[in-house]
């Protein structure tokens, strides 16, 4: 690829890398006087979870709604959760393996709060907790978004066995999908200036030394992410077909 192709395949994320290292060094420069920045952050972190739960719930139940073959659609779902436990087990061990080999806080002064341990719950409570919710307005919150998921995913069967995309709920899904989509779109056009201002204020109030305990653990993320992109995507590619 030539220059103009990298620029326009990767304009956005040079874009919001490079609002993120402005807002560190303006947190470096002007140390906690960049708190002031805090509330652009915290705008564009508040429009990012409020839009997260209509997101999920609309795309899965408008995708759902508009299959014909229901029997595609078992075999999606067998495939998702196969992924999901087996993905869920290999990312444990590679976890506890790479943190005890290379321990992310070492020589860090990034302080772990304690975490108190809870009573065990048997195994029926712990799916139902999982699953489900008890009350209607659970599903509008994005701490529960399995239930949400779920619940998106019974809503567009109901939908496909009702007349599916060519049914008004149907259409009405498909549009809201859309919408949706679009009001993406335009958040994240903030995206540069909310996570600058965000990192910004992080930085002026922690200090530049953030950046450098965090560094020393990103040197640990990053390279597994970079091996899990290459190894496992090309393996999802060829299970799904």
């Amino acid at each position: 690829m030539n220059k103009s192709e990298i620029w326009k395949n990767y304009r956005f994320p040079i874009i919001l890398l490079s609002g993120i290292m402005i807002g560190a060094v303006i947190g470096v420069i002007f140390g906690e006087k960049a708190k002031v920045l805090a509330p652009l952050g915290d705008i564009f972190l508040n429009l990012m979870f409020t839009i997260v739960v209509p997101m999920v719930f609309v795309s899965i139940s408008s995708a759902v709604g508009n299959m014909v073959n229901m029997k595609r659609l078992g075999k999606i779902l067998s495939s998702l959760v196969m992924v999901f436990v087996i993905t869920g087990a290999i990312a444990g061990v590679l976890v506890l393996v790479v943190v005890n080999v290379f321990p992310p806080a070492a020589g860090t002064s990034i302080h772990f709060a304690s975490a108190e341990m809870e009573e065990m719950s048997g195994i029926g409570e712990m799916v139902v907790g999982t699953l489900t919710v008890d009350d209607f307005s659970g599903l509008m919150s994005r701490k529960n978004m399995l239930p949400i998921i779920v619940f998106a995913i019974l809503s567009g069967f109901c939908v496909s066995a009702c007349g599916g995309e060519d049914s008004p709920v149907g259409r009405m899904l498909n549009n809201l999908n859309s919408i949706i989509m679009k009001i993406v779109s335009i958040i994240m056009l903030y995206a540069p200036i909310g996570l600058g201002a965000y990192f910004a204020s992080l930085v002026g109030e922690f200090g530049p030394g953030l950046i450098g305990d965090y560094g020393h653990a990103m040197l640990v993320y990053y390279p597994m992410c970079i091996v899990y992109f290459m190894a496992a995507f090309p393996a999802y590619s060829y299970f799904a077909g």
